[in-house]
């Protein structure tokens, strides 16, 4: 009797409110190894669709979107692997939100396409997903996760080919309705192809939380990562307007809308 009066009396569990705690908190928290477990999880999400209720998803001005944060530490990494000599200190991580208008099941399809390349910002040229493990049970089964492998190749200030780790997993919310929550990270530092330029770190956070009636998917992308040799404001930019391409990008090729590259292309990256 007295334990099952101690879980009734058991406090729900409160995740942080503010935006740039809430985006630490279900970064560290995606793997359950926190004191709240996994029940961390629907309460981060929760707590992230108020904020987003708060914006105006549908306004085509993506800085009314975007939203700085403040990097996070080794601590809040909770084992993300990166170069350690780089300076976590030096990270700009940025936020961009959206509504896109495409189901969840649409947005899966996408999380799960092999070729990127029409879904990825304007600047990537080449983008590849290999499904490492859990794609068989990760969509029925929320103990289960989606480890894929990402390798991308960049035509910017800081070109040069990425590797990735991107981690999914289901989080269904108090109403039932699920949700997607993907972390990743880059286990090393990239060097561009043509100038002294790198790029030291990248985390990433992102969600997919279905509207109420199931039509559109609210999105939120966190995205912590530093470079060298390339200004802080002009990179914060092209960062913003890169995560605004992926959401334009990815309705339109739902929509089957053509795209500038050329899907078929093979690239060597020797």
């Amino acid at each position: 009797m007295l334990f099952l009066l101690s879980l009734a009396c058991t406090p729900p569990v409160e995740a942080p409110a503010e935006l740039d705690e809430l985006s630490a908190y279900l970064y560290t928290n995606f793997n359950g190894t926190g004191e709240d477990g996994l029940d961390a999880l629907p309460a981060g999400l929760a707590a992230l669709e108020a904020q987003l209720a708060t914006q105006d998803l549908t306004t085509d001005d993506v800085d009314d979107r975007a939203f700085s944060l403040t990097p996070m530490t080794d601590d809040q990494l909770d084992g993300a692997a990166y170069d350690g000599g780089i300076d976590l200190g030096l990270q700009l991580p940025v936020a961009v939100s959206g509504l896109n208008d495409l189901t969840l099941e649409e947005e899966i399809g996408l999380i799960e396409e092999p070729n990127q390349v029409c879904i990825a910002s304007d600047t990537t040229v080449w983008s590849a997903v290999t499904v490492t493990s859990g794609d068989d049970c990760w969509k029925d089964d929320e103990t289960c996760v989606l480890e894929t492998s990402n390798e991308f190749l960049i035509d910017s200030l800081s070109d040069g080919w990425l590797d990735v780790v991107s981690h999914y997993r289901m989080v269904t919310l108090d109403d039932g309705r699920q949700a997607v929550l993907q972390r990743g990270w880059m286990p090393t530092q990239t060097l561009s192809h043509d100038s002294d330029n790198t790029w030291d770190t990248r985390f990433t956070m992102q969600v997919w939380i279905p509207t109420e009636d199931g039509s559109q998917v609210q999105r939120y992308y966190a995205f912590y990562s530093s470079v060298t040799g390339v200004p802080d404001d002009l990179y914060t930019t092209l960062v913003v307007n890169g995560l605004d391409e992926y959401y334009g990008n990815s309705v339109a090729f739902v929509n089957g809308e053509d795209c500038d590259n050329d899907r078929d292309r093979e690239y060597d990256r020797e």
